[in-house]
């Protein structure tokens, strides 16, 4: 026996077309929370990169101000070494502070020193004794090369004046003067050489 049909013909068409609706709908739910997830996590993540900035930053201001101190202790070691070359090349008999004062106190407060080479020099020589005897004393002077930068030739020849009015500065000579431009402003750059008599007194500055 045949069994009867009671729902129209459109009836499963809408009833499939309900449960696609149903399923679009799921899935547009879907794409709606993994987009608000995706929208979180791209929040989150730029936060946490906006963070990391922000501790870069802080980084870089602490390390340009490490790289700033490490600068000035460099110069600190450089003027260091280069006293300690001072003492190392003057000997035992000069004071190397002493001269250092006595170069400071010569030099007028707008000049730099550049450099400054010393040198030891030794010449043995034969005198004769009042016995006819004869014995052999070295001569002992100390050569100094100075280079340094002045603002104007007027402070340049003052320096010079008051350098070579010190007593145990001798042969003082000036190797050459010439103009250096250095950050817009325009100087003198110099070299002076001079010496030390170490046999006079001892050779001590005082």
């Amino acid at each position: 026996m045949r069994e009867l049909e009671f729902l129209p013909d459109w009836y499963p068409r809408i009833f499939r077309r309900r449960r696609l609706v149903m399923l679009q709908a799921w899935m547009v739910l879907v794409f709606a929370l993994g987009l608000a997830a995706w929208s979180f996590l791209c929040g989150r993540n730029v936060q946490t990169a906006r963070a990391e900035l922000s501790t870069l930053k802080g980084d870089m201001s602490q390390t340009d101000m490490d790289l700033k101190k490490l600068d000035q202790l460099l110069e600190l070691k450089r003027q260091w070494r280069l006293q300690d070359q001072v003492i190392a090349r003057l000997g035992v008999h000069v004071p190397s502070a002493r001269l250092i004062a006595a170069l400071e106190s010569v030099m007028p407060p707008e000049m730099a020193l550049l450099n400054l080479s010393v040198d030891t020099v030794e010449q043995p020589r034969t005198v004769a004794k009042p016995n006819g005897k004869s014995e052999i004393v070295v001569d002992r002077q100390i050569k100094i090369r100075m280079l340094g930068v002045a603002p104007t030739d007027l402070d340049l020849a003052n320096f010079m004046t008051r350098l070579t009015s010190e007593r145990y500065f001798e042969q003082v000579s000036m190797s050459y003067a010439k103009e250096r431009q250095e950050r817009g402003h325009i100087m003198r750059e110099f070299e002076v050489v001079f010496s030390v008599n170490l046999n006079i007194a001892g050779g001590n500055v005082q």
